[in-house]
C-alpha cells in the first residue's frame, strides 16, 4: 500500500476534526492488519473503484460518535439515535470529500460508493486480498480510527 494513498485520507480527517470540534486532534501509530480484524460498535465505510479500488472505514466507540455528533449538533447525546448517525455520515462525508480533493490534486482517479453505516457490537471485517492499515485519530471527544484497505487497480 503506497503512503501517497494514505496521506489523504489522515490529513483530511485531521483538517476536518479539527474544525468540526473546533480544538485540535492528532494522529497516532499506523499498524498494519492482515485478515480477519475486530472493529468498534460504529463504523461508516466507503468503497473505492476506477484507479484505486478498496474500502475506507471510518470506526470509533458509541460514546465518541455521539460525543462528536453531540459537539455538531450543541447538546449531549445518551444513546444512539438517528441524529447521531446522520452526523456522523455528515462528518465522514466531509472527510471523503476532502480526501477525494486531495487525492484527485495528485493525479488519483477514482470513484465512491455511497457511504454504509455499520452499528453494533462484536463487528468483525475482512477485506480479501487487501492489507488494511490503521491510522487512530486522537480527539477531545475520543478516537476515530480510519482503516484503510486499497491497492492500485491493474490493467
Amino acid at each position: 500500500m503506497r503512503i501517497e494513498f494514505i496521506n489523504p485520507f489522515v490529513e483530511a480527517a485531521l483538517s476536518v476534526l479539527d474544525a468540526v470540534l473546533q480544538e485540535p486532534s492528532s494522529k497516532g501509530e499506523m499498524t498494519l492488519e492482515r485478515g480477519l480484524a475486530q472493529r468498534e460498535s460504529f463504523s461508516v465505510s466507503f468503497g473505492l473503484t476506477g484507479g484505486i479500488e478498496g474500502m475506507v472505514l471510518f470506526d470509533a466507540n458509541e460514546r465518541t460518535a455521539m460525543d462528536i455528533a453531540g459537539a455538531m449538533n450543541g447538546r449531549r447525546f445518551e444513546e444512539m439515535e438517528p441524529l447521531v448517525l446522520d452526523s456522523m455520515a455528515e462528518l465522514m462525508n466531509m472527510i471523503i470529500g476532502s480526501s477525494v480533493s486531495l487525492l484527485n490534486e495528485s493525479g488519483f482517479r477514482f470513484e465512491l460508493t455511497p457511504p454504509s453505516i455499520l452499528w453494533g457490537r462484536d463487528m468483525k471485517l475482512f477485506p480479501i486480498n487487501l492489507e488494511t492499515l490503521k491510522v487512530p485519530l486522537h480527539s477531545p471527544k475520543g478516537v476515530l480510527t480510519i482503516s484503510i484497505s486499497m491497492k492500485p487497480r491493474v490493467g
